[in-house]
């Protein structure tokens, strides 16, 4: 027997067939576990890229983690402060779907996802120039709206809304 031989013999915990049975099952850390020469092998870390979304691109696992989070985020913010509307609950309930299934890369989950956030570029782009809220603003206030102020608000949700749009769109091929 070689010593590469003997060395793997001696380093796989008894009652384990190979490599293979080893790394399905995992190592045990007991010494009594352990193959007879008490070597004590310890299991491997659990690495934070084995949970990310499996993609070519890291650009596109940063936009899937983003979005999966803002739409947790969102399901959680529905469901917390609106105690007695069960359509909220119906929408937080589908924002985690579409969260869970695009952190799996599924196409459909791709296809929604991007219609939440075009729907939300349209309502946020028409809710903000709307001629009402113009009025209704001057009306309470006695002003006219600080438009200035409201797009610098409003201009870096529109473009992240925009990138975030354009990514997925880009790489529709990587989602199953």
């Amino acid at each position: 027997m070689s010593d590469r031989k003997i060395e793997k013999k001696l380093l796989r915990p008894e009652g384990y067939r190979n490599e293979r049975d080893v790394r399905r099952r995992g190592v045990p850390i007991d010494p009594t576990d352990c193959a007879p020469t008490g070597v004590n092998v310890r299991p491997k870390r659990m690495v934070l890229s084995s949970v990310l979304p499996r993609t070519v691109s890291p650009v596109l696992r940063a936009t899937v983690v983003f979005t999966s989070i803002v739409f947790c985020a969102n399901a959680a913010y529905l469901v917390w402060f609106n105690e007695y509307a069960p359509f909220a609950i119906v929408i937080a309930a589908l924002f985690t779907l579409i969260s869970v299934f695009l952190w799996r890369l599924n196409r459909y989950a791709c296809s929604a996802a991007k219609f939440v956030i075009g729907s939300f570029i349209v309502v946020f782009i028409s809710g903000t120039f709307n001629p009402f809220y113009a009025l209704d603003y001057e009306a309470v206030h006695g002003l006219p709206p600080p438009w200035g102020t409201m797009l610098l608000w409003f201009i870096p949700f529109v473009l992240l809304g925009f990138l975030l749009y354009g990514i997925l769109d880009r790489f529709k091929s990587e989602f199953k």
